[in-house]
C-alpha cells in the first residue's frame, strides 16, 4: 500500500498463487477475527498474484512504542485508496481486511494490475514474458554506472594505489579483474576497436551453472526485473534463472539485494 505517515521501507516477499476468492474486509483488531482472513499468516510485507493478473498485498508494520489512534489508521488508509480510484476514474484497488494486534498493524489491499501496485506504492517491479535484449540492455546500463565508478579507462593512472580494494569491491570488482578488464580497454583503444556489449548472465536454478541470456530460449516462460529489496516465493511455480543480484535460499525463497536491477526468470504451472 502507499506509504503510511510512519511507515518503514521493509523486504518484500512475494509469492505468485492462484487466490481461490478475493472477497471480505473487517474492522476488528484481531487478525483472525473475519471470516476471510488475508493477513493474519503473514508476518511480513507480501505480494500474492494470481494468473488473472490481481495482486493482494499484506502491510506489515510495526508500531510498537508509537502512541496514536490506530482507527485514524485505517481511516487513512481508505481514503488513499478511495483518492487513487477516484483519480484513475475507476476501481483499481480494493481495501480488504486491517487489524492491529500488539503494536503489529497489519492490511490487505486488491490491486487489478501491476500498474496500479506500482504507481500507488511509487514502486518499479516490472511483470513480462522473458526478453533477452531487455535483460542484455539493463546488463549493459550496470556495466556502465558500475565501472565508471572506479574509472575503468585509460583516463586512470596505472598506480595501484590510487584505487582501494574498497573502492573496488563497491564496484564488485576484485583487483586482478580490474587490472585484466583496464588491460583489456587499453588494449581495445590501442587496435581502435569500440568496448564489447555486456551480455547478461544467470544462474541455472536447478544446475547453478552460468547461463547467457541468449541461451534462455523458452519464449513462454516469465521473468520479473526488481530493483529494490525483496524477497519473492512461488506457489504453484518454479524458479528458473537469477542474476547478480537474486540469490536463491535452500527454501526456495528468491532474495533481491536492492544494489541493482534484479532479474528473476520463472515459470507457473498454469
Amino acid at each position: 500500500m502507499k506509504s503510511m505517515k510512519c511507515k518503514k521501507l521493509c523486504v518484500i516477499l512475494i509469492t505468485l498463487i492462484l487466490l481461490v476468492s478475493a472477497a471480505g474486509c473487517g474492522k476488528k483488531n484481531e487478525y483472525s477475527a473475519v471470516k476471510d482472513d488475508y493477513i493474519s499468516s503473514y508476518d511480513k510485507n507480501t505480494i500474492i498474484m494470481n494468473t488473472s493478473g490481481d495482486i493482494l498485498e499484506i502491510s506489515v508494520d510495526d508500531y510498537n512504542g508509537v502512541s496514536f489512534d490506530y482507527s485514524q489508521l485505517v481511516d487513512y488508509i481508505k481514503s488513499e485508496v478511495e483518492a487513487y480510484n477516484k483519480k484513475v476514474g475507476g476501481e483499481k484497488i480494493s481495501f480488504l481486511q486491517y487489524g492491529e494486534k500488539d503494536g503489529i498493524v497489519k492490511s490487505a489491499l486488491l490491486y487489478n494490475d501491476f500498474d496500479s501496485y506500482n504507481e500507488f506504492n511509487n514502486m518499479n517491479v516490472t511483470f513480462s514474458l522473458y526478453n533477452a535484449e531487455y535483460c542484455d540492455s539493463i546488463a549493459n546500463e550496470e556495466f556502465a554506472k558500475t565501472h565508471a565508478a572506479v574509472a575503468v579507462s585509460t583516463d586512470i593512472s596505472d598506480e595501484d594505489e590510487e584505487i582501494s580494494d574498497d573502492q573496488l569491491a563497491e564496484a564488485g570488482l576484485t583487483r586482478d579483474e580490474y587490472e585484466k578488464r583496464k588491460a583489456e580497454q587499453q588494449q581495445e583503444q590501442a587496435e581502435g576497436k569500440a568496448p564489447d556489449v555486456v551480455t547478461a548472465t544467470f544462474t541455472d536454478a536447478s544446475s547453478k551453472e552460468t547461463v547467457d541470456s541468449s541461451e534462455i530460449t523458452d519464449g513462454s516462460i516469465m521473468m520479473f526485473t526488481v530493483p529494490n529489496a525483496i524477497d519473492i516465493k512461488l506457489d504453484g511455480g518454479k524458479f528458473l534463472y537469477y542474476n547478480n543480484h537474486a540469490v536463491l535460499s535452500e527454501d526456495g525463497v528468491m532474495s533481491t539485494d536492492g544494489e541493482g536491477t534484479a532479474i528473476v526468470v520463472f515459470k507457473m504451472n498454469y
